[in-house]
């Protein structure tokens, strides 16, 4: 037989060698490229730069120098050309925030100096804000609300002081204690632990002449600033919120708005302050102009641009410096010898990030001979060296991929087999499984690359620093191509160990076979499928590894007796547990099948299975308590709702009556009319609500006679929406309805699903917000599924789970404000569980949401009929 060359030792060992010398490459231009970045980038542009000034770097560096530089002139602009930090002016600290104006026609009253907010910013910016610290002292502040509306506050050591001198005093302090009342409350003012609805007994205040002042008081809680300036004439901003109306109770808003003033004023006076550090005459080779042509002002770097009348030939004077470009709010205009670049983004970068849309001209100018060392310097230095990589690492790159790639099929397709033969041959590395091989390898990986990606090269752009010459360059980097080469070729080392194990592995079938995983799910299906056999087995086995090793470490010489009565000994005892376990088998079975006065017999067990017996016991006898317990008392709760709305229906009827009968009287006070009305509507109210009771109670434990019928669904839904319409106009709430334009035919009692619809409608004219939308959507889900779903957003906050809002008694407006007794929801989530179908609430936020689903059948399926007559009935009887 021929022997097959491609498959020998040394054609795959020089194949693995060049797969290393390709992976160096590779590691190695991918080091380059991410070093010096620039050059991926010419290379996406399809036509690579020959020089720095025509590159795209080139371009992106200008464009960034406009953007700092318009920022400046607005910024300067802003503050009137002063240096902020050591500016006297003052500025209205809300329409600074607000409008962006720093003094506006009339102030807000909250005024501070402007060097004052930048050294506050700066402060911030540098050690923090000591009063966001997580661990920092509550603010204190104390809040109290004035007896004729507004509120007073005041630092906490004032407002002790004022306590312990008398001058003010809580309301009934001497019967709850005297001073150790007093005391125990301001030491939670000083926690801050007051809150404002809190449950104390006394939360007004008095004067020393007994006249009350405050009706309530807490701790402040909100947003506040250690005060190191003072704003402009008061003390603090206490003083400010104290004394001018517009700011009282807007404490926070006023801490919040000095505190986004100071950052604000800091990073608007650094983009000032860039405009002269970085861009000043002698320091950059980039010379700017920029006109505002209304204004009459100039702004530039350079000596001899300043008078504005000479604008055109300072213009001209920058068309000579090499590369430039000139933007003003006309795009025919626009002129620039620097290649691609954007007329249209200039003129908006002009227009927009500057705030500015009148006549404005900005002109920039890069001298290419670079007399300075600047950035611009220094990366057209970089560029002249690497510029000329750029094609070469890419080719190279692209077909030392291709190399390896072709190396790596052919390693797969002779990976296992031998010149001399056609048969699949392992190494001992192969029987290792699967898991093992991946977890070395990305464990390896990981090792690997770690300290290769925080090397300095692959984080960013290198730049030389001042003085360093190109060569300097070259060799800083060689220590880190030497890590980059020596990572490549550890890492290609344990890919193709990893890689050819796996290949071998999947030719000779023996990838699940072979792993961990495998090996595991075959032993755990051969116990489980063999379970009723092995256990007893499995301890036996154990108990003779136990004995066995007992007489060889006692040294019984009488070995094979002791054997004996030891395996007799455990003979007995696995006959006894088993019928032990049969026993408390039998008994769990028969509680599970309802039959919960049955009894494990305790006869003959002994030790744990004693002990499971009795509480298997214990739980049938829990279980009858439990379910005897719960029969009664749903039966006396039922029987109570009853006979008190039985009790309450006559006399309440009465009063219906004697109140219809007076109004019929026509008294002339209009006084005696309007209480006839008032207890008209309350008594209406309370039949309401008990005729809800007794139906809540009805519908909950099922005690209802239905009267099925395939209903329309589509009809009923504009049925309800129309009887409503009237009340959501009150409340100005539109609905949206989204309805299937065929029938919806559910099998459900009509009264009752119609009180369904009613009382989630009612519900959300009662408790929706006025003035937004209610969605209605009927949609068929599956085909066997009618699916109605109701959207409304809440008015008052939904602080509630979503299953509670379905308990009874429960309503959304926690204030109990409203006219609704909290049980609408109730009914029809059980009227909805009786016809066969199913309710949910779902609640985000203020958004509130049912969905009631029933389901679709060609057949008609009863409702749920009741199972036992209904008190009511019952108490009719009797």
């Amino acid at each position: 037989m021929k022997k097959k060359w491609y498959c020998s030792g040394i054609t795959k060992g020089l194949l693995i060698l060049t797969a290393h010398a390709l992976a160096v490459i590779l590691a190695l231009d991918l080091f380059l490229l991410a070093s010096y970045p620039e050059l991926f980038r010419e290379w996406l542009t399809g036509r690579p730069a020959k020089t720095y000034e025509n590159s795209v770097s080139f371009g992106d560096t200008v464009e960034q120098s406009a953007r700092e530089i318009l920022d400046g002139v607005a910024m300067q602009e802003k503050f009137g050309g002063e240096n902020v930090k050591e500016s006297t002016d003052v500025i209205d600290v809300k329409a600074y925030v607000e409008e962006g104006v720093p003094k506006p026609e009339e102030s807000s009253g909250l005024e501070y100096r402007l060097s004052d907010l930048y050294q506050w910013g700066d402060q911030w910016e540098k050690e923090g804000e000591d009063s966001l610290d997580p661990g920092a002292a509550p603010p204190p502040i104390v809040v109290c609300q004035k007896q004729g509306g507004g509120y007073r506050y005041f630092w906490y050591e004032n407002f002790a002081e004022e306590i312990k001198s008398g001058n003010l005093q809580f309301v009934e302090a001497k019967e709850m204690g005297g001073d150790d009342f007093v005391d125990q409350v301001l030491a939670d003012l000083k926690r801050g632990n007051v809150q404002k609805d809190n449950e104390m007994t006394t939360s007004v205040i008095q004067d020393k002449e007994g006249k009350v002042v405050y009706t309530n008081f807490w701790s402040y809680d909100g947003l506040w600033i250690r005060e190191k300036y003072p704003p402009q004439g008061k003390a603090d901003i206490l003083e400010i919120a104290n004394e001018n109306p517009d700011w009282n109770g807007k404490l926070e808003t006023a801490y919040q708005l000095v505190r986004s003033a100071a950052y604000q004023v800091k990073m608007e006076a650094d983009s000032a302050a860039v405009l002269e550090e970085s861009y000043r005459e002698g320091d950059t080779n980039l010379a700017y102009l920029y006109c505002n042509f209304t204004a009459g002002t100039v702004k530039t770097n350079r000596t001899g641009f300043e008078n504005a009348d000479n604008w055109k030939e300072s213009l001209k004077q920058i068309r000579k410096m090499g590369r430039f470009v000139i933007v003003t709010d006309r795009l025919e205009e626009f002129e620039t010898n620097i290649k691609r670049t954007q007329a249209s983004g200039w003129r908006a970068m002009l227009t927009g990030l500057s705030g500015k849309t009148g006549n404005d001209l900005l002109a920039i100018g890069v001298d290419t001979h670079y007399p300075i060392q600047d950035k611009f310097y220094q990366e057209s230095r970089l560029f002249g060296k690497y510029g000329h990589l750029g094609n070469t690492l890419l080719l190279s790159g692209c077909i030392a991929s291709v190399l390896f790639l072709g190396i790596l099929i052919w390693l797969t397709t002779v990976a296992g087999r031998k010149p001399e033969d056609d048969d699949l041959h392992y190494i001992f590395l192969d029987r290792l499984p699967i898991e093992i091989l991946l977890a070395g390898f990305f464990l390896g990986t990981l090792l690997i690359t770690a300290p290769v990606l925080e090397m300095g090269g692959i984080s960013g752009s290198y730049y030389p620093e001042q003085g360093e010459s190109i060569s300097q360059i070259y060799y800083s980097l060689i220590p880190e191509m030497m890590i980059m080469a020596v990572g490549a070729v550890t890492l290609c080392g344990w890919f193709f160990v990893t890689y050819l194990s796996i290949v071998r592995k999947i030719k000779g079938k023996q990838v699940w076979r072979n792993s961990a995983t495998g090996r595991l799910c075959r032993f755990a299906g051969t116990l489980f499928r063999n379970l009723n056999q092995v256990w007893k087995t499995i301890l036996l086995f154990l108990g003779f590894i136990l004995m066995h090793w007992i007489i060889i470490a006692g040294g019984i010489y009488q070995g094979t007796l002791v054997l004996l009565i030891m395996e007799g000994a455990v003979f007995v005892y696995l006959i006894r547990r088993e019928l032990s376990r049969k026993k408390i088998q039998k008994g769990i079975q028969e509680i599970a099948e309802g039959k919960v006065s049955y009894k494990v017999p305790l006869e003959g067990l002994k030790g744990d299975m004693l002990r499971t017996a009795e509480q298997v016991n214990a739980i049938g006898n829990g279980f009858d308590m439990a379910l005897e317990e719960n029969l009664k008392s749903e039966r006396m709760k039922t029987e109570l709702i009853t006979n008190v709305s039985h009790d309450i229906k006559t006399p309440l009827t009465s009063i219906i009556n004697y109140a219809g009968l007076l109004k019929k009287e026509k008294f002339e006070d209009p006084k005696i009319q309007k209480y006839l009305d008032i207890i008209e509507e309350k008594s209406q109210r309370l039949k309401t609500i008990t005729e809800d009771v007794v139906e809540a109670s009805k519908a909950s434990s099922g005690n209802i006679t239905l009267e099925c019928m395939n209903i329309n669904l589509v009809e009923m839904i504009q049925q309800v929406s129309g009887e409503f319409e009237e009340r959501f106009q009150e409340r100005r709430m539109e609905e949206v309805l989204c309805l299937p334009e065929k029938e919806t035919v559910v099998y459900v009692d009509g009264r009752r699903m119609w009180r369904v619809l009613e009382n989630i409608y009612s519900n959300v004219t009662k408790y929706g917000m006025e003035g937004t939308r209610v969605y209605t959507d009927l949609k068929i889900q599956g085909g066997n599924q009618a699916v109605f779903c109701l959207k409304n957003v809440s008015r008052n906050p939904l602080n509630i789970p979503a299953e509670e809002l379905t308990e009874r008694f429960i309503r959304g407006d926690i204030s109990r404000s409203t006219e609704g007794s909290g049980l609408g929801l109730s009914i029809a989530k059980s009227l909805t569980e009786l016809q066969g179908g199913t309710f949910n609430v779902y609640v985000d936020g203020d958004l509130f949401k049912v969905t009631i689903r029933f389901p679709l059948q060609a057949r008609r399926m009863p409702c749920r009929e009741e199972e036992s007559p209904s008190p009511e009935k019952e108490a009719g009887k009797a």
